[in-house]
């Protein structure tokens, strides 16, 4: 729950005014967190006793894990969390998975939910969707109705990897993009993936689905990430040609 999204999301809940319980590493008593490890079964699954709702959100997010790690973490994590939901009686669970699970092999423009998923052998690309599966498996022998979200690039306030490290980076001059700015991919951010998830999370017809949630438009690196050299004074982006 300590992470981008997950804290994101307990802020847009409780303002509506929604009890918010939530487990991460380090419990938070005055924000109903307690501490676990979704990878191992423990106390921190009754935490989800009489919850309407659960919204699964942790998951190791790199590329640098190994297999072994990101199958217990993402894959039989999710499972203990499919087991927590099922026993505390949720209506829904819903699984935030990513787009990445279409594989970083080049899928087409404009892809849809559809588009046969592909591993890759990335770790992550790979645990993305066996986790799916373990869900989707759940829902099809009706232990608990989930809905799974496929994100694009999820930037913010307080988003690492898009927002913070870059900009921490283009004003250390330090900031490369390959393939000389050139790449594409589909951003989405933080509001709008929110507003999607929570649609999905109450729709009746959403039980069993897949949604793919982005900003609906390509947009390469160098565009996107310009805007933020705009925004750090003598900031420089150092552009690779693709080897």
């Amino acid at each position: 729950m300590g992470g981008f999204i997950g804290r994101a999301l307990a802020t847009r809940l409780r303002a509506r005014g929604d009890v918010v319980r939530g487990v991460d590493f380090i419990a938070d008593p005055s924000a109903q967190v307690v501490a676990g490890d979704i990878s191992t079964p423990g106390t921190w699954q009754d935490h989800a006793a009489d919850c309407d709702l659960v919204v699964h959100t942790a998951a190791v997010v790199s590329n640098a894990v190994d297999p072994d790690t990101c199958w217990r973490i993402n894959v039989l994590g999710t499972r203990n969390v499919v087991e927590a939901a099922a026993r505390g009686g949720a209506r829904r669970l819903v699984h935030l998975s990513s787009v990445r699970a279409f594989s970083d092999l080049r899928f087409p423009d404009g892809v849809t939910e559809d588009h046969p998923v592909r591993p890759d052998g990335n770790p992550y690309v790979d645990t993305k969707i066996a986790s799916e599966q373990v869900v989707l498996q759940a829902h099809g022998v009706r232990e608990m109705p989930v809905t799974v979200i496929r994100p694009g690039d999820v930037y913010g306030p307080g988003s690492r990897p898009w927002t913070l490290i870059p900009l921490e980076l283009i004003r250390a001059n330090r900031f490369v993009l390959p393939a000389m700015g050139k790449g594409i991919f589909s951003p989405v951010y933080i509001d709008d993936l929110l507003d999607g998830l929570l649609l999905a999370a109450a729709h009746p017809q959403a039980a069993g689905q897949v949604f793919t949630i982005s900003g609906g438009t390509e947009v390469r690196c160098r565009e996107f990430f310009g805007h933020s050299a705009a925004c750090s004074a003598n900031a420089v982006l150092w552009l690779c040609p693709r080897r």
